[in-house]
């Protein structure tokens, strides 16, 4: 879960690179690049070194390891690593270097190579930590969102299928055990649950229809979602409080599939500049719309899903 501390981070970092893209033209000189260059660096140096010592420097050392999470959170978690990764390479640093004066195949090689270093790097500080460890699985889909971001750039000059973010309040009262346990792995607030709790968290591929020539609108896509259920734990619901130990395994761990349509702000026409930095931002989040589930209780329907 360390990555949403960045990724809190990111967002507001996102906001400030496409605002300085869209409202200043004039850094796309040599100065420009030195200046670009100089702010990712810093905030790569001083982002690591409060992460380890506000989160890692409050844990036990050990010497570097591995450690295999890949079955934890029904790969809802290696999701997250892949969006983190999407998100980074395409609406922060991309966008930074464009600015500063490089084409698009040296902004898309230097967004894709800083963006796995800026991931890569939290693995080591893991790997250093007695309580988790580095892991394979979390390299691999950090790769995967790096690279299908890249890929697109370089192949097509654009995103046509975003990484996208939706999240809903999952409702823990009906059981004060399960709710206890809720909120010590996922927060007690609303805003924290939106972003820590994996069961209420669905990540998202949004496809832009008119981009693969098809006749619709310019705005819209097609989404398809991955989300899970009914975790208490990351392997399994059982764990231990207060010296008492509980087994929740009653509760069936399900993944979901989703069908959705969604909205690519980008290609909404609105003038001014002001759209121009707010359509952006809100394509990290998937438009609420009516949507298609599928899991292991069958095929369902909601009218609105987020």
């Amino acid at each position: 879960m360390r990555f949403r501390l960045l990724y809190i981070v990111l967002l507001f970092l996102s906001a400030w690179t496409i605002s300085n893209a869209q409202l200043d033209s004039t850094v796309a000189t040599k100065n420009g690049k030195v200046l670009v260059h100089s702010i990712s660096g810093g905030i790569y140096v001083s982002t690591f070194v409060l992460l380890n010592e506000l989160w890692y420097s409050g844990y036990d050392r050990s010497a570097f390891h591995f450690f295999n999470d890949s079955k934890e959170w029904l790969q809802i978690d290696k999701a997250g690593h892949m969006h983190a990764g999407y998100f980074i390479a395409a609406n922060v640093l991309y966008p930074s270097y464009k600015l500063a004066g490089y084409d698009n195949k040296k902004a898309t090689y230097l967004a894709m190579s800083v963006a796995w270093v800026y991931q890569a790097t939290i693995e080591v500080l893991d790997g250093f930590s007695l309580k988790w460890g580095a892991s394979w699985s979390d390299l691999v889909a950090n790769s995967i969102g790096v690279g299908l971001a890249g890929t697109q750039q370089l192949h097509w000059g654009e995103q046509r299928i975003l990484l996208k973010y939706s999240s809903y309040s999952v409702d823990y009262s009906n059981d004060p055990i399960v709710l206890a346990r809720a909120e010590n792995l996922y927060g007690t607030g609303s805003a924290e649950r939106l972003l820590k709790d994996y069961n209420g968290i669905t990540y998202w591929a949004s496809a832009n229809l008119h981009s693969f020539g098809l006749k619709s609108p310019k705005w819209l896509n097609l989404a398809v979602g991955y989300g899970a259920e009914g975790m208490l734990g990351g392997f399994q619901n059982t764990w231990s409080s207060n010296g008492m130990q509980y087994d929740y395994n009653h509760i069936q761990r399900r993944r979901q599939f989703y069908l959705s349509p969604d909205l690519d702000f980008t290609k909404i026409k609105i003038k001014g500049k002001a759209w121009k930095v707010v359509a952006p931002i809100l394509n990290i989040f998937k438009f609420p719309a009516p949507a298609l589930e599928m899991s292991s209780e069958g095929l369902k329907g909601h009218w609105i899903f987020f």
